[in-house]
């Protein structure tokens, strides 16, 4: 029985390292799709040195975990921050950027 628990334990780890600096969901480096989760995919470009696992959003509740739908690209989830080390990746600093799906500002984790 104590396997089962120790089986939940670790996959229940494993998707929280999903979102994140190096999160394969939303916040990892890339470098095409490969590098990123079945659903998410390698943005890149000036904005997003060493690439950014992402996915499409119309909102910030279609994210996972620590991240925010910013109104950029059409809507993507890009890692919320609050400060520019909880972007913790070379290039990336906490910037304010429109929210997609509603009014307002997200702080978010993008090379711009």
């Amino acid at each position: 029985m104590w396997r089962l628990g120790l089986f939940f334990a670790l996959l229940a780890s494993g998707c929280a390292s999903n979102v994140g600096p190096d999160g394969i969901a939303v916040g990892g480096p890339c470098a095409d799709e490969f590098d990123c989760l079945t659903g998410s995919y390698c943005l890149r470009g000036f904005d997003y040195p060493s690439g950014v696992c992402t996915t499409n959003c119309r909102a910030s509740a279609d994210c996972r975990g620590e991240s925010v739908c910013a109104d950029v690209e059409g809507g993507v989830c890009l890692l919320s921050c609050a400060v520019d080390e909880d972007c913790a990746r070379t290039g990336y600093s906490c910037r304010e950027l429109d929210m997609r799906g509603a009014t307002g500002r997200v702080s978010a984790c993008t090379g711009r």
